[in-house]
């Protein structure tokens, strides 16, 4: 049996001139294989999960200035030495 591709989260930063429509943009990045997450009107960010393979097809679309991919930070607990 195959694996399935990994998910990454990701950030959809919306151009200026698309922003009137963020929401018909979020409909066209669900059906491009996005799972939404929250979409941000007033900061015109859309962000949710995606199978890595498929990023590149959401920075295609119109109305998409950016994506960016999620970091992941950890911060040593506070017995240890590294702080």
């Amino acid at each position: 049996m195959a694996s399935k591709e990994p998910l990454v989260s990701i950030t959809v930063l919306v151009d200026e001139d698309a922003l009137p429509r963020i929401k018909s943009l979020a409909r066209r990045l669900e059906n491009a294989g996005l799972k939404i997450d929250d979409v941000q009107e007033a900061t015109g960010t859309i962000t949710g999960t995606i199978s890595a393979n498929k990023v590149r097809t959401l920075t295609k679309l119109e109305g998409v200035a950016a994506v960016e991919e999620g970091r992941r930070v950890s911060i040593p607990p506070p017995e240890s030495e590294v702080q």
